[in-house]
């Protein structure tokens, strides 16, 4: 990288202003942000020049985040659930999203039980319809394809993290889905 195309010095406050700017735009976790912060960081580090904000001023400013509110990551946790559900989303899936932006365990148990009305197998197999309704797989494939591309569509289901027997279930199900002969 030439010094010309070298981000400017990073100071705390130009930290602090990435920060928001971040926050301003997407939703996130507290180890997300992090991330975000620390790869900052590294992209404007000059070696010749004066050292910048480092992890501690990153932890700092996470604190005062997470007590002002700008940081909830039970709330993040619970409108990803909520969004990624929508989607058609399987818990597995939602737990691996969720584990990826940094977010505990516990949290996403909680998310996922106060999101399903009915946790279990009827929350699944509303999400893999949901799937199906949006990729166009099982009940709302067009009815002469649906026997030569159930193998297709199981498999479609399986990889979003649904098990075989929620996956039969909704790709066989024809009388569930009301709009899926007009497809």
């Amino acid at each position: 990288m030439t010094a010309s195309r070298r981000p400017p010095p990073l100071t705390a406050a130009g930290l602090e202003e990435a920060a928001l700017n971040y926050l301003g735009r997407y939703a996130s976790s507290a180890a997300n942000l992090r991330r975000v912060l620390l790869a900052r960081i590294r992209r404007a580090a000059d070696p010749e020049g004066e050292p910048g904000p480092g992890p501690d001023e990153v932890e700092a400013l996470i604190g005062r985040f997470l007590r002002a509110g700008l940081l909830d990551d039970t709330a993040f946790a619970l409108t990803k659930t909520r969004s990624l559900r929508r989607r058609g989303a399987s818990a597995q899936a939602i737990r691996d999203r969720l584990l990826g932006q940094g977010i505990d365990i516990e949290t996403i148990k909680s998310s996922l039980k106060e999101n399903d009305a009915e946790p279990g197998p009827e929350a699944e197999r509303a999400a893999a319809l949901a799937l199906c309704r949006r990729r166009r797989l099982g009940p709302f494939r067009n009815v002469n394809d649906r026997a030569r591309l159930r193998d297709k569509d199981l498999a479609a289901l399986a990889r979003a993290g649904f098990r075989f027997e929620i996956a039969a279930s909704v790709v066989g199900a024809d009388g569930d889905a009301t709009d899926a002969d007009e497809a």
